[in-house]
């Protein structure tokens, strides 16, 4: 839709997103002559400064990978970002000179909003974590001192998963 509106002749539209290369990334760092508007995702919410960011229009919204133990599968879910990630988005526009961040959702709204996001760790199919710990020569992935535990029955799943495939033996050698 923007780069079929009158928009286009006025600004350079990009895109940021991880499935770009590298140097489609290193575009929109770049310096432009005409203000630019930058669609993007979670990338670029914590991890770089744009120079000339002045307006962040934040949905609200983003895409967060989760494992579904009920079909042993990760999928793709569209959820509400966390009050944290808001102030995170927000913070983007306006660091190097004053700047405004719009948000598409209420005031009630936010505050229904989560404090935090949940950790990967636990939304995650530990499934590949698992095998590493027994290629290290963990015995008992239960028993790992994991910082935040992915929970027992995940972990119960990735071992079974893995003795199902031959990965690891009823030993839990690789």
């Amino acid at each position: 839709y923007l780069e079929s509106s009158t928009t286009t002749a006025r600004h350079r539209i990009l895109a940021l997103h991880g499935s770009l290369s590298i140097d489609e990334q290193e575009k929109v760092l770049q310096a432009s002559s005409m203000p630019r508007i930058i669609l993007s995702t979670n990338i670029a919410e914590t991890s770089l400064t744009i120079d000339g960011i002045t307006t962040v229009i934040d949905s609200g919204w983003c895409r967060r990978q989760s494992f579904d133990a009920q079909t042993g599968l990760e999928k793709l879910e569209l959820q509400r970002i966390s009050k944290a990630s808001a102030t995170q988005r927000a913070g983007r526009a306006g660091r190097l000179r004053p700047g405004r961040a719009i948000r598409l959702w209420s005031r009630g709204e936010h505050e229904q909003f989560a404090d935090n996001e949940e950790p990967e760790i636990v939304r995650a199919d530990p499934t590949p974590t698992v095998l590493e710990l027994f290629a290290w020569g963990c015995k008992n992935p239960h028993e790992f001192a994991w910082l935040q535990s992915p929970g027992n029955e995940k972990i119960t799943h990735a071992c079974e998963l893995l003795q199902m495939l031959h990965a690891i033996d009823i030993a839990g050698r690789v």
